[in-house]
């Protein structure tokens, strides 16, 4: 399992969105994407809205319900990530450890 901590302002906006969302269903994914350049490219972890899929681990965070595919648990769970605002004001993951 990941290990997940928020900070205040990305708590805020998480649950905004899921607020706006009209599917009570929906859920905070936790995605892999790559970023970059073709000489500089860096995978790296993200948040986006969905539903909860059969491969699929669930879990919650400060009352924010969260899912993960399975392969990214399997590659990223051995380290602790905090959620945080990033240089354009959008929620992202930054490894601790």
């Amino acid at each position: 399992m990941l290990k997940l901590t928020l900070n205040s302002d990305v708590k805020e906006r998480l649950l905004e969105i899921l607020k706006d969302e009209d599917d009570a269903d929906s859920a905070v994914r936790i995605r892999e994407y790559t970023t970059g350049t073709p000489c500089c490219r860096k995978t790296v972890l993200g948040f986006t809205i969905d539903e909860k899929d059969d491969d699929d681990d669930s879990f919650e965070v400060d009352g924010i319900p969260f899912i993960v595919n399975n392969d990214i648990v399997e590659k990223w769970g051995n380290a602790s990530y905090i959620g945080s605002m990033d240089e354009h004001g959008n929620p992202s993951i930054v490894k601790v450890n």
